[in-house]
Formats: C-alpha cells, structure tokens, sequence
C-alpha cells in the first residue's frame, strides 16, 4: 500500500502540551502531542496512528495552560521522538522525506519524557548523517511557529511503507558506500547475548549459519555506526526477527535476508522495508515451540526452536547448506532449557 504523501504549511501553528496519558500503557503507546492551527482547531495530520485506525498520540482537551514559547522561522514537524530504537526508526523518523530539501530552519520533535538535550547513540548518528542533527529541536511545551510544515508520515506501523521512506536511508548508504565489500559479506544477527527476548536453540541456529560462511554479529556491542557499514556492505543478512531487522533499511537493493519468525505480529513493517528496499527476503514462520506451560511475553519472550520443524523449512526454501549444519540438543533437553529460562525471566 502507497498513499499520498503531502507537506501542509500551516502559520501562527502551536504545538499543545505533550505529555504521557496516565490511561496508555507508556509513552511509546499513548500520549498527547501535535498542533493546533491558528483557529484553535486541532490538526489531524500532526497526529500519528498504528494500523490505520489507532491512535498513539492525539490532543488534549487542555492544551494551553502554560505560557506559549516562540520558534521563528521555517520548521518541519517530526512527531514523536521515541527512544524504543524500532519506534524511532519506522516512526519518529517517518516524516523527514522531504528534509532533503534543506529549506527548513527547525526541525521538530515532540517527547513526553524529560530530555536533557542527549541523543542515543543511533539517533545521533542517524541525524548527524542526514544532515538534521543541528536543526533539531525538542519540545515538551507549548510553542508557536512562523510557519510550520505538517508532512504525511511516509510509514504508518501496521499498514503501509511509501518509497519516500526508504529515500531516508539511502542518503545514509550512499555515505558509506566506501566500505562495501567487493565480494560476499554474509552477516548473522545474534541475540544470544541479550537478557531478554532470548530464543532457545539459537546457539544451534547461529552454528549452522557460521558453517555456511556467516559472520556473528551482536549489535547491542557496536556502535551504530558500524552498523550501518555492516548492513550496506552485506550480501546476506540472517537472524531471529527482531529489532535488528529495522536495520536492513540500510541494506542495498537485492540483499537477501532469512528472518526466522518469532511472532506474526509486526511482519507487515518487516515486509514493507523488504519492498521499499528492493530486497529478496526468505521469511521462515512456525518454527517456534508451542509450550501451552509456558507463554511467551509478546515481544519479549523467552521462545524456543523446534530444530525438526527448522531444518524441514530450511529445506522447504531452498537452504539446503544450513540445513544439513543445523545440529543440537534433542527437543526434551531444549524444553527444559526453556523451562528454566522462562521462570529466570519471571523471577
């Protein structure tokens, strides 16, 4: 799905209090923020939405009760500034298509959190290298603009990725094109090393990837920076779905990846990256254990692989090579691995 991207000037706009709305889950699911127009009218196009219907941030019915700052100039509305790196990435940065066109004299962010003017690591460097960093400015009251510009989100979570999206990266990949590998650069994305959204079995997983050529990677232990070398050098990412798979926006067109599926949910964004990039995804689904003793927390499980039900999908997609490297321990042994790490993880 593409929709119609539009940037709409809007003069004497005011951003409305943005705080976190105690009824929502945390600030990454529900809290006000956006603008106002000079009427006084609320505008919707600066309020953001997850699978076409609902809405994550929104306006209050309070929004002026503290004394209004000015921005002048020319300012670009950005929407929220998520720290959660999978919500920055497909969302906070989902309206900065057109910042390339460089006639912009503030960008905005809006954040419901205490700020302290520090950015992590990954945004930093991502706003560093589109050229936005120094315009940045991050509210948290109300303030009035000269002129500010509302733009279509070019990604809503859950629904749709327009090509403008992708553009926002390949301004990043075009930077580290120096570091390309003239041949094949095959790159495994383990999470053996987190303390949580652990997957049993991935120890037997990774082996068999190491076998057919692959280089081990843990992302949480490099910088940002050479990830984004990593992932627009290589030929062929592998990994357990994850956050980072939201890197393979930085992948070059034809970049086969193998995602080994974890939960349905979220796969349409995954998927919507792989079109927007041009990229030859294999997606390996139902091969996790279905322990009706022990659920998985979405998103942060702990999960385990069924090694059977792998190699037969391995097969299925032409994986011949992983397959037949793909060794371990037998399903009882990795149960009660996984019954342990289960009660560690509610302990």
């Amino acid at each position: 799905m593409v929709v119609d991207l539009k940037n709409v000037p809007y003069k004497n706009a005011v951003s409305l209090r943005c705080e976190f709305d105690s009824k929502q889950l945390s600030p990454i699911h529900g809290h006000f923020g956006g603008l106002y127009d000079e009427s006084g009218s609320y505008i919707i196009g600066s309020s953001l939405y997850r699978m076409g219907s609902i809405p994550v941030v929104y306006g209050h019915s309070k929004p002026f009760e503290s004394e209004e700052a000015r921005l002048t100039g020319r300012s670009l509305f950005a929407g929220p500034l998520f720290n959660h790196f999978g919500h920055f990435m497909l969302e906070s940065l989902s309206r900065l298509w057109d910042v390339a066109s460089g006639s912009y004299d503030h960008i905005v962010f809006q954040s419901p959190e205490d700020r302290d003017g520090t950015f992590s690591d990954y945004q930093q460097c991502i706003l560093e290298q589109i050229d936005a960093l120094e315009k940045v400015v991050v509210l948290s009251r109300p303030t009035r603009f000269d002129e500010i510009f509302v733009p279509t989100p070019s990604l809503m979570i859950g629904t749709y990725a327009n090509p403008e999206y992708a553009a926002i990266f390949d301004r990043l990949r075009v930077r580290h094109r120096q570091v390309e590998s003239c041949g094949e650069l095959r790159i495994y994305l383990s999470r053996t090393r987190l303390d949580r959204g652990k997957t049993v079995g991935e120890q037997s997983l990774q082996a068999a990837f190491v076998a057919c050529g692959y280089q081990v990677v843990y992302p949480e232990e490099i910088s940002f920076n050479e990830q984004i070398n990593l992932f627009s050098a290589a030929s062929h990412v592998a990994g357990i779905q994850g956050s980072a798979f939201h890197n393979t926006v930085f992948c070059r067109p034809g970049t086969e990846t193998i995602m080994i599926v974890r939960e349905n949910y979220s796969m349409v964004d995954f998927k919507n990256i792989d079109i927007c990039q041009s990229l030859n995804p294999i997606y390996i689904y139902d091969v996790m254990e279905d322990f009706e003793e022990f659920p998985p927390t979405h998103a942060q499980g702990p999960y385990c692989l069924s090694l059977d039900k792998l190699r037969e999908k391995f097969i299925e997609q032409g994986l011949c090579e992983v397959a037949s490297n793909l060794k371990g321990p037998s399903s009882t042994a990795l149960k009660d691995e996984f019954a342990c790490e289960w009660h560690r993880v509610r302990s």
